[in-house]
């Protein structure tokens, strides 16, 4: 091949180069999104959840007042 890679094996990607082609990746929609802000507010709300159960099922143990 043209940048010495085997076809078959070539090895990872070397990533868009053409203005065209960095453009798309730019506008790409992300694949997953666990990192934006909404996620990450969920996440605490359920962590915060988490934690408030913990507390109850302690209170209802014995082992809290």
């Amino acid at each position: 091949m043209r940048n010495g890679r085997c076809r078959m094996h070539g090895g990872k990607s070397t990533g868009a180069r053409t203005a065209a082609g960095l453009e798309r990746c730019r506008s790409a929609p992300r694949k997953h999104g666990a990192r934006d802000a909404k996620a990450r507010a969920q996440a605490k709300l359920r962590g915060e959840a988490r934690a408030t159960l913990r507390e109850l099922e302690k209170m209802l143990a014995g082992g809290g007042d």
